[in-house]
């Protein structure tokens, strides 16, 4: 076995990797959960090994590949003549690989490679349906392999649309239109997300140029197989949007709000307009009112003086002429006073600011963040989900940036962000607070086994401080940026939750399901044996 393994790692030494398609991102990553499963045995008449047969498989696990049950049917029936190796997307290493479930009536088999190689899993789909018309095909076409003269290690893509959903035999299909061939089988079928929605599996053959179509086992039948062998997966039953499709959704609420808060704006103008066109009508009148009365005070203190005058020269009259003289007097002075405060054009602006003063302070917008235990709720329509994300997420939050009391965040502007580079997972995660605006975003880019070691190399190159250290928060900003300016511009999953300051209100879980299905044999493609002389 040893020499076998040697034999077969000199021979894919030789495989070299072509230029990267123009495909999304996403379906990047999806590719580099894809690999080559390959059926050898040994060589009796001239030493060395002979392919048999290939086809395609992905990772539903770390370490466990799905592929189609008739990819590995003569490892299965001369178990010790034909072995069976994965020949991962990336990297130079490849594995040996063990059935561990095997199901000729649906076609579906599962293998586990047995050295240390690693991938990383694809999130399979829950609720895939014909109106997510758009899907592409993952796989390693044998007539590539031929045109090319070589066995290719990153898988062909072809895209097409979903013709409709059928039970084929008794079994749940896909039928589509992304063109696949023999080597194809057992190769994924993703949607735009690359998420998977079925294992590709049978072609209709066609001499009499009435077209082909394309059959994909559905995900119901496939996650009633990896039930039986204990294994949740990735899943997922949201939609899946595009980054494009999230801009304009965030382009329109802005546009929302910037039309609301004119509506208000505008709604504030007039409201101010009919209180100066009231303040008005109230000050014309007062004015008017303050004024007549100051003419009737005129008239009584003229006719107080003609009285007290009248009077003077009588004797008996001095009290009724001090009487008269005071109340002409005082006439005279409350006469002046209206004058004078009557009120006029200028007084409008100042009442009616007073009138302004005194109405209910502005909506000024949610208040922003503050310290203490934060709880977080998934916004689904603004977050593109790749796999099985927390709908709800609590944690304790400070104002200088620490959370949990032991992760400090580094600051840029109002932003608060953790650059977070697992060593377990091929995923860098950039993780942001905005205490004004109320969110907490989580920005997932699943990257290359390359671009992942050199990430870990340059998170390994700095000891993030401590919370509350002097400069905490500036000091890792800068510390990180060294990281984010090397990641692509989009994120492959990007989720959006909106915060409080309050308890956790609950959370929700993902969940497989499934349609019922009964047994049937799926039609194998021919695996003739294959001398590597004919790919190479």
């Amino acid at each position: 076995m040893a020499r076998l393994l040697t034999i077969f790692a000199a021979f894919f030494a030789l495989i070299a990797p072509t230029g990267a398609h123009a495909d999304p991102e996403d379906i990047d990553a999806a590719a580099r959960g894809v690999a080559r499963i390959v059926l050898v045995t040994p060589n009796q008449r001239g030493g060395g090994i002979r392919v048999l047969g290939h086809g395609t498989g992905f990772a539903v696990t770390s370490k466990r590949l799905v592929t189609n049950a008739h990819v590995v049917a003569q490892a299965r029936r001369y178990r010790r003549q034909v072995r069976v190796f994965v020949v991962p997307s990336q990297g130079d290493e490849i594995s040996l690989g063990r059935i561990v479930d095997y199901n000729a009536s649906k076609d579906l088999a599962l293998i586990e490679m047995v050295d240390d190689v690693t991938l990383p899993p694809l999130a399979l789909v829950r609720n895939f349906t014909p109106d997510d018309n758009s899907v592409i095909a993952l796989g390693y076409p044998g007539v590539v392999d031929r045109a090319l003269g070589k066995m290719d290690k990153k898988p062909i893509r072809t895209r097409g649309n979903v013709s409709g959903n059928r039970d084929l035999r008794g079994t749940r299909s896909i039928i589509h239109s992304a063109d696949i061939a023999g080597g194809n089988s057992g190769g994924p079928l993703v949607d735009e997300c690359g998420r998977v929605v079925g294992v590709n599996n049978a072609v209709t053959l066609s001499g009499r140029g009435e077209g082909e179509f394309y059959f994909a086992i559905s995900n119901s039948e496939l996650f009633r197989f990896l039930s039986r062998n204990n294994i949740d997966g990735m899943t997922t039953a949201l939609p899946c949007r595009s980054l494009a499709e999230l801009r304009e959704i965030e382009d329109e609420r802005k546009r929302e709000a910037e039309e609301a808060a004119e509506a208000i704006a505008a709604e504030r103008l007039a409201s101010e307009e009919r209180q100066r066109d009231q303040i008005e009508a109230e000050i014309a009148e007062e004015r008017e009112n303050m004024m007549a009365f100051a003419a009737v005070l005129l008239l009584v203190a003229a006719g107080g003086g003609f009285m007290a005058i009248q009077s003077r020269d009588k004797e008996t009259n001095k009290q009724k002429v001090y009487i008269f003289a005071g109340v002409a007097g005082l006439a005279a002075i409350g006469a002046g006073v209206l004058w004078i405060q009557r009120p006029g054009p200028a007084d409008v602006d100042d009442r009616l600011a007073a009138a302004l003063d005194g109405d209910a302070a502005p909506d000024m917008g949610p208040v922003a963040l503050s310290s203490g235990t934060l709880v977080c709720a998934l916004d689904e329509d603004r977050s593109k989900v790749y796999g099985q994300p927390d709908f709800d997420v609590e944690f304790e939050w400070d104002s200088d940036g620490c959370v949990n009391g032991r992760t400090q965040y580094g600051r840029a502007g109002r932003v608060w962000s953790r650059v977070l580079v697992p060593e377990e997972e091929d995923v860098v995660s950039i993780n942001t607070i905005d205490p004004e605006a109320r969110e907490y975003r989580i920005e997932r880019f699943l990257i290359g086994s390359r671009d992942i070691a050199l990430a870990r190399d340059r998170r390994g190159a700095y000891e993030p401080p401590s919370c509350r250290a002097k400069d905490a928060a500036d000091r890792l900003d800068v510390m990180q940026r060294d990281i984010v300016r090397r990641l692509p511009d989009n994120p492959n999953e990007l989720l959006i939750y909106t915060c409080e300051n309050r308890g956790l209100a609950g959370s929700e879980s993902a969940q497989f399901d499934g349609d019922a299905a009964s047994d049937i044999v799926i039609p194998a493609d021919d695996l003739p044996e294959v001398d590597p002389s004919d790919l190479f």
